[in-house]
């Protein structure tokens, strides 16, 4: 049996799914939220609302995240800001700025991922002179799924999917990427160490060993991406099939060859595993379309929905 949790924009699910990948009945259990907004483009969630909202689902049932998904990690664990989501646009003029000084179509051919206020290097930057007496704060660097491991666990790390969605990491050497930490403003010991997702974590801590100690020695595994979990769950995991993911935002996603070069400068990727292909999108991110034109060549769609 399998137990897969799902913390997204809008709320986190859980599901058990028996040998086969069926899901079994009666054992699903969503709990909604909402982000904070603001006038400036603020898009936030309180990362405890994040963590009740999961450990919730849990307890009805009893792990996929998004990996654009930003937040800092303090001494003891504790969290030192809200988790600032893709939405979040207040680091656009720091994108900007980024796309003048570097050479983005270089960037974007290893990280995948365009200078964009979606992604890390921006939103660092701008944290950085937004929130400097909470940046000065910071130990590390992470996610959602970061934060809940650490909160389970005591410890954590970041798989290569995660990672690979940051707008930080090379996709071909499978490591951070020095030039977009530089733009960034951090070191690679401001990140939790990598660790592909077939490496499960055994051991929880107290008080969730006695909540639930069925899943006391069962292994953990690291979050993956949302759009990578999405491909793999509408078996769209070739060229050969695209999913259209409709959800908060909306995205088309094909999986491609084992190398993350990106052959048009409108699509981003991310990976799904070290060895496994990259997932594509056309850039439809964030819900805001492009020109990409729509071609009869293209493969053929699997939809799927997220909230």
């Amino acid at each position: 049996m399998v137990i897969a949790l799902d913390v997204g924009t809008s709320s986190a699910r859980a599901a058990l799914y028996d040998a086969r990948g069926h899901a079994v009945e009666g054992r699903f259990h969503q709990i909604a939220y909402e982000p904070i907004t603001s006038r400036d483009g603020g898009v936030e969630h309180d990362p405890r609302v994040l963590l009740d909202a999961a450990t919730g689902c849990l307890d009805a049932v009893a792990r996929a995240a998004r990996h654009d998904d930003v937040q800092a990690v303090g001494a003891e664990h504790r969290a030192v800001t809200p988790i600032f989501t893709w939405a979040d646009s207040r680091s656009a003029a720091d994108a900007e700025l980024l796309r003048g000084a570097l050479d983005e179509t270089a960037l974007h051919g290893r990280t995948g991922c365009h200078l964009h206020s979606a992604y890390w290097p921006a939103k660092l930057r701008w944290l950085a002179h937004d929130r400097p007496a909470d940046v000065r704060r910071v130990v590390r660097w992470g996610s959602i799924g970061e934060h809940l491991e650490l909160a389970l666990f005591g410890e954590a790390a970041t798989s290569i999917s995660m990672a690979s969605g940051t707008g930080l990491f090379d996709q071909d050497a499978l490591a951070w990427d020095r030039e977009a930490l530089a733009a960034a403003g951090i070191e690679p010991e401001q990140l939790f160490v990598l660790r592909d997702r077939t490496e499960g974590r055994r051991g929880l801590r107290a008080p969730w060993a006695t909540r639930w100690p069925a899943l006391r020695s069962v292994p953990w595994y690291p979050a993956v991406g949302d759009g990578a979990a999405g491909n793999i769950g509408s078996d769209c995991t070739d060229p050969g099939r695209i999913a259209l993911n409709v959800g908060t935002s909306a995205a088309l996603r094909v999986g491609s060859g084992a190398t993350a070069s990106i052959a048009g400068e409108r699509w981003w990727a991310a990976r799904r595993r070290k060895a496994a292909t990259c997932t594509r999108g056309a850039a439809t991110c964030c819900g805001c379309p492009t020109t990409t034109p729509w071609s009869a060549s293209w493969p053929r769609a699997c939809p799927t929905t997220t909230g």
